[in-house]
């Protein structure tokens, strides 16, 4: 699975932070694929070599520093994740009973408005390494993890994730340890209430994976929310709404035209569309990119010019749904991307 980020390609050269992140990945995946921790990576040297070199290094940016807790805390040396949690906690930004970890540097943000400031992808993965570490001790301080989380919950968006493939991941995996620890038997009562009416919802350990939800009808209004009981669940607000865009903040710039597939043609019933997409955004370039062509009443594409597509190479993935064709793309540079297809 390709989840490297844009940031972790930037760094990837500075300090040894790539072999770090390797080291990362191949612990993880270890365990999962049956392989004992001892191996060696023809990459790099053993998982203990990586690890000590890594920590006698001058690390001096907090991200690395809590992707190295966490190798530790795979590594299983204790001794250097207790030695990396204070230090990470100085770097940490403490507020409204809340723990986490900034990004250094910041884009500009949008105009847009947000009942709750959205976290970049590398603020809600570097906090979760942290939490991830935290609850890895012998003796895990919930109570530190508890302010962690609380602020992980409110960057949760209304699909179960977060800023980008990367983020979720971890986030995921850190919440599901928490979960985890708090109790795996909860025993919860949620009242969803206002003026007029109330809405109970019951958490057991039969349905603790259920998700449960409301509509309410209005959404300008006061609305309360008791819980009772024993265990942790999860509990989530989603408001939508639409609002236009600045042009500025779009990142891409799309266009779709339309040409005779066979000019000689008096009839004309096919016609080849022409999709172009550059990227411009602030980076070298984008993630992966999903794009969605919606076909216009009457025309339907035609099948084997969409295969065409990734048979070249141009596109990851494609697919017809709904009226709608849709393509993948690996990433997008600032050289523009023509795709054409029937």
């Amino acid at each position: 699975m390709r989840i490297l980020s844009t940031m972790l390609r930037r760094y990837g050269t500075q300090g040894g932070f790539l072999p770090r992140f390797l080291c990362v990945t191949c612990l993880f995946c270890l365990p999962s694929s049956g392989m004992h921790r001892s191996c060696e990576c023809h990459v790099m040297p053993s998982e203990s070599a990586v690890v000590t070199e890594a920590f006698s290094s001058s690390v001096t940016d907090d991200h690395t520093q809590a992707i190295m807790a966490y190798v530790f805390t795979l590594a299983g040396k204790q001794q250097q994740v207790k030695s990396l949690l204070p230090i990470l906690d100085r770097s940490a930004t403490k507020t409204n009973n809340m723990i986490y970890w900034e990004k250094d540097e910041k884009p500009k943000a949008d105009s847009s408005p947000s009942f709750i400031p959205s976290a970049l992808s590398g603020e809600t993965e570097k906090t979760c390494y942290v939490l991830l570490a935290v609850l890895s001790q012998d003796t895990p301080d919930l109570d530190y993890a508890s302010k962690i989380v609380q602020w992980l919950a409110q960057r949760m968006n209304s699909h179960g994730g977060f800023s980008a493939v990367q983020d979720t991941t971890v986030c995921l995996l850190a919440l599901t340890r928490y979960m985890k620890l708090t109790g795996s038997n909860p025993q919860n009562t949620i009242t969803l209430s206002t003026e007029e009416s109330e809405e109970v919802f019951h958490i057991n350990r039969d349905n603790r994976l259920l998700v449960q939800h409301s509509k309410v009808s209005e959404g300008h209004r006061r609305y309360t929310v008791d819980v009772e009981g024993d265990g942790c669940s999860f509990t989530q607000a989603t408001l939508r709404y639409n609002v236009p865009l600045p042009k500025e903040a779009s990142g891409f710039s799309l266009s779709v035209k339309t040409r005779k597939s066979n000019s000689s043609d008096e009839l004309q019933t096919k016609f080849d569309l022409m999709v172009t997409l550059t990227y411009t955004g602030a980076h070298e370039s984008s993630g992966t990119v999903l794009v969605d062509v919606r076909m216009l009443s009457g025309f339907t594409p035609v099948f084997s010019s969409i295969e065409e597509l990734k048979f070249n190479g141009q596109a990851m993935k494609t697919d017809i749904k709904n009226g709608h064709v849709l393509f993948y793309l690996k990433n997008v540079s600032s050289t523009t991307i023509a795709c054409f297809f029937l």
